[in-house]
């Protein structure tokens, strides 16, 4: 059980929508951050643009005063584009969004974070693969995972864990070339079958929940086998 109110951005999208279904089941109050509202009625919903540092702000402030014991940072963009193609403005967005935005929003929940929380941030398993046309994405994710590193550190006198799930491909709508890529994917993996948002919920609501109660700075890989280290 997760009776607890949890945060969950990037709610409205598919892998988000999995995290907050499964909290949602295992008993938390959930409020969205987002810049669409997710289609249920039974979450709290918060709007805004993790691009936008005031929009961050303007989230932070109409949330004073609450307390969210389950945070998951879920919310991103992807674009695929070798960099010597890609404008510079788009890949500014994926920064701002997937990192800068993150840690500006992680910052100003803090004081929203009570002692015993736990924190889960949604990266990437090409942080440990290296895949061609992503170089700025997977950079964005493997920032996340450094700072998560450091965050523990900083948060594990409070009793505050902090950790990482790192999928692998999984149908999202956020990847262009899904249907291109899946087949070899699979193939390449040690479980032979195609990943699903639910799989990387079940891993947030394993890191949320007590069973991981001594687990801390560590990432998690769920991509069935592909990154094998």
């Amino acid at each position: 059980m997760i009776d607890t109110d949890a945060l969950v951005t990037g709610g409205s999208g598919a892998i988000g929508a999995a995290i907050v279904t499964a909290l949602r089941e295992a008993g938390a109050n959930v409020t969205v951050i987002d810049r669409e509202r997710p289609a249920r009625d039974d979450v709290a919903f918060v709007a805004c643009d993790l691009g936008d540092l005031a929009s961050i702000d303007a989230a932070i402030a109409t949330l004073e005063g609450r307390s969210f014991a389950s945070i998951v940072h879920c919310a991103g963009v992807i674009q695929q584009r070798p960099l010597a193609e890609e404008p510079r403005e788009t890949w500014r967005r994926v920064i701002d969004v997937n990192l800068t935005g993150t840690i500006a929003l992680t910052q100003g929940l803090l004081p929203l974070t009570p002692d015993g929380a736990s924190i889960v941030y949604v990266a990437s398993a090409m942080v440990f693969k290296g895949v061609e046309g992503y170089a700025v994405y997977t950079a964005t994710k493997a920032g996340l995972v450094g700072f998560a590193r450091s965050l523990a550190g900083e948060l594990g006198a409070r009793d505050v864990r902090v950790n990482v799930v790192a999928p692998g491909l999984i149908e999202t709508g956020l990847t262009p070339d899904y249907a291109d890529r899946e087949a070899m994917q699979i193939a390449g993996r040690a479980l032979k079958r195609a990943g699903h948002s639910e799989d990387v919920a079940g891993a947030v609501r394993f890191l949320l929940g007590p069973e991981s109660s001594f687990i801390s700075g560590q990432t998690l890989v769920v991509d069935g086998g592909s990154v094998r280290r």
